[in-house]
């Protein structure tokens, strides 16, 4: 990758940051991708291979923030769970709980 793609992608993700959205899909990115689990965490082994690849790709979407800001991942990490408790009380409130989704 020559410098000026790394500029740009920088920037791109710059912009992502700037919004609390952004942030918050990213955030549910590393969640997703158990970027904050240990490695080798329980699991069926059949998707070892998966999993790791899957971590792998959360982090180095995670060290390219560190570039922007060293404290960019942990800025998705709590808008994501900040989310998360805002629809967990909603749903302790009388919301519909629906996961359509499938996440949880």
């Amino acid at each position: 990758m020559n410098r000026l793609m790394k500029q740009q992608i920088l920037a791109d993700y710059k912009e992502v940051l700037s919004s609390e959205a952004g942030r918050r899909v990213l955030g549910g990115i590393f969640d997703a991708a158990h970027l904050n689990e240990p490695i080798g965490w329980p699991g069926d082994e059949r998707t070892a291979g998966y999993d790791a690849g899957r971590r792998d790709l959360a982090l180095r979407v995670a060290n390219t923030l560190r570039e922007i800001d060293p404290l960019a991942p942990a800025l998705c990490d709590v808008a994501w769970a900040e989310m998360k408790k805002t629809f967990e009380r909603s749903e302790e409130d009388g919301g519909d709980g629906d996961d359509a989704d499938g996440t949880d």
